[in-house]
């Protein structure tokens, strides 16, 4: 007998985004988060989290997904993503004894989109969301048993059998195994990410994302298609939206048709060759801290485009002579330094 850890079997590289999206910042799987968003005015950002399912009563099986007293199944699929549902439905379909089961939920990382377009057969799009149930019910109506949540931990071999323990204890017994664990998110890597994770930073862009960002600025993080349909989803519900991109050009993970879209649409603001640096705010995120990887000038972003005269200190104005690319005048001088109380008045404003 020999025991393998799943996640080792798997070998899943960490990918970021949603396709794309990063962890509130827009990173997108295992997890359903993934925006970032500013509560109390400041810049933010926003993407999903999910509940999680409750366990569903197999046919002859105690609640336990696949407990001791089960029968040797022919087929078990480890993951309810697009794959693992396609492995289970054409199992079934094939006259397989199938169950699927699944760590957090029914549709894996792709349920999480809002909107999937390019989708064979669904000239209108349709959302992630909608075709994982839709593969579900397909499904079961073969025959297929599904169970979420179950953690499978170890994969052993036993005999002509695979033997699959879960967290709970509880083991299941398989002639074969489809391994569809899909891959989780890559976080960023700055300070203070777990702390806003309760408040600001999501992984997913549904309609609940949308809700809890509605009218507050959003930083989308991340340059593949989960994260442009989360950022042209975002954009009809909240304040302004953010889209940081690693990368040189929109389109170089991200379809061209998602890209073009994005930058015809005057609510949007992408930063290329950008990366976030920093998280700012007490409780919640109120802004975030990007770096321009070919300047390497950093900008604190505000989820607003900077005042005229202003720093990148919210609130810190430059007037005259000290102002990068002044003209060096007395007249100019006075009309900057009394424009500058309007911009104070206005800034003030934004901070309630």
């Amino acid at each position: 007998m020999t025991a393998l850890d799943l996640a080792q079997a798997a070998a899943l590289p960490e990918t970021p985004n949603l396709d794309g999206a990063y962890p509130r910042l827009g990173s997108g799987g295992g997890e359903r988060r993934g925006a970032r968003r500013a509560r109390g005015g400041a810049a933010g950002s926003c993407l999903a989290s999910s509940a999680r399912a409750t366990h569903r009563t197999l046919d002859g099986c105690a609640i336990s997904p696949c407990a001791t007293d089960c029968r040797t199944v022919d087929l078990l699929v480890v993951g309810a993503g697009p794959a693992g549902l396609a492995a289970a439905v054409y199992g079934a379909a094939e006259g397989l004894t199938t169950i699927v089961v699944d760590a957090v939920a029914i549709g894996g990382q792709a349920a999480t989109s809002s909107r999937i377009e390019n989708y064979l057969g669904f000239p209108a799009g349709i959302s992630g969301g909608e075709l994982a149930d839709r593969a579900a019910i397909q499904a079961r109506r073969f025959g297929a048993r599904t169970s979420v949540p179950a953690t499978a931990q170890q994969l052993t071999r036993d005999g002509g059998h695979y033997r699959i323990r879960f967290a709970d204890g509880t083991e299941a017994s398989a002639r074969t195994v489809v391994l569809a664990t899909g891959a989780r998110y890559r976080k960023l890597p700055v300070p203070r990410l777990e702390e806003f994770e309760e408040t600001s930073i999501y992984y997913a862009a549904t309609p609940m994302e949308a809700q809890l960002c509605v009218d507050d600025p959003v930083v989308v993080v991340g340059g593949g298609n989960s994260a442009g349909q989360a950022t042209i989803f975002l954009a009809d519900h909240v304040g302004r939206i953010h889209l940081v991109v690693r990368e040189h050009r929109l389109d170089e993970d991200m379809s061209r048709y998602l890209a073009d879209r994005i930058e015809r649409d005057p609510r949007i603001d992408v930063l290329v060759h950008t990366e976030v640096r920093e998280l700012l705010g007490d409780k919640s995120l109120q802004a975030v801290v990007v770096q321009d990887n070919e300047s390497g000038q950093q900008l604190d972003n505000l989820g607003r485009a900077p005042l005229m005269l202003e720093t990148t200190e919210p609130g810190v104005f430059a007037v005259g002579d000290v102002r990068s690319g002044s003209i060096k005048r007395v007249a100019s001088a006075v009309g900057e330094g009394s424009m500058a109380v309007r911009l104070v008045h206005e800034h003030l404003a934004t901070r309630g």
